[in-house]
């Protein structure tokens, strides 16, 4: 994800060099981050912020952008909509932001992008995959990483070859925005491919016990579970599958909770087996 971000911001520097080259005379080019810094997600924002900060460095120590340096402005949007939105008026109108990137997580990002449309800021959006976020036809919002609609493909190719035995599938989710949209395209792809949908729930992020979710799950006996969920219900939630001793054919988990480094030590052994698909 560094090397990934790294790469993204560096292309952004060069989207800025273009399109702000009659900008005014300053002494520096300010460009925001919003990123999550805390909260629930602020394990990933601080993994693309660290990125942005050396991207940052190395375009300064290289001349930065037509002999100015860039003045990056990072923003804590603590995976919130309303604070990303306060961050990002912050930005423009305090702080005088000429562009703007980041965008970790699809709610919070959604809710801040209109503001960079009106305000006529280019905002770069590194990870949020929702793809309602670039299907307005928005001039100033662009996107480096895969809409959600595109990520189902490799999973798509692995039922047809290596679990061509999966015949029913349960689904379930976190109701973010993000994850809701996971949900939907896993459930027309599984469509797509014959599969039956026995169960497919949605739950509020967060949630101590997923028991009771598990236990309807379980009782449809599906082939293969879908989960999509962030990093700290993705590891409760499994964690309470292998209690259960729920054990379907195929578990797949989608969303950033299953990819994240410490996932495998905070479920344990349940985590063993379970298929990843791109977040």
């Amino acid at each position: 994800m560094l090397k990934k971000t790294l790469i993204a911001f560096h292309f952004f520097v060069f989207l800025c060099a273009i399109m702000l080259s009659g900008a005014r005379a300053a002494d520096s080019i300010k460009i925001g981050i919003m990123l999550p810094l805390t909260g629930r997600l602020a394990a990933f924002g601080q993994i693309q912020n660290k990125a942005v900060r050396m991207a940052t460095g190395e375009v300064n120590a290289g001349g930065g952008i037509n002999g100015k340096k860039i003045e990056l402005i990072e923003a804590d949007t603590q995976g919130n909509p309303d604070v990303g939105r306060r961050a990002i008026e912050k930005l423009i109108n305090r702080d005088k932001a000429l562009a703007i990137a980041g965008g970790f997580s699809s709610t919070v990002t959604w809710a801040s992008i209109s503001i960079a449309q009106t305000n006529k800021i280019p905002f770069l959006v590194n990870s949020a995959a929702a793809d309602k976020i670039t299907e307005q036809n928005w001039e100033y919002i662009f996107r480096l990483n895969q809409p959600v609609s595109e990520r189902m493909d490799a999973v798509a190719a692995f039922l047809s070859t290596a679990a061509r035995d999966i015949r029913t599938v349960a689904i379930v989710h976190a109701t973010s925005l993000k994850h809701g949209a996971d949900a939907r395209r896993f459930f027309k792809m599984a469509g797509e491919k014959g599969l039956k949908t026995v169960i497919r729930e949605g739950f509020e992020a967060g949630m101590d016990d997923f028991r009771p979710l598990l236990i309807r799950v379980k009782a449809k006996n599906p082939d293969l579970i879908y989960a999509a969920a962030s990093a700290r219900d993705a590891a409760r939630l499994v964690r309470q599958s292998g209690e259960l001793k729920l054990n379907p054919k195929l578990f797949v988990g989608g969303g950033n909770g299953f990819v994240q480094p410490d996932f495998a030590t905070r479920a344990g052994q349940a985590s063993d087996h379970i298929v990843c698909s791109p977040v």
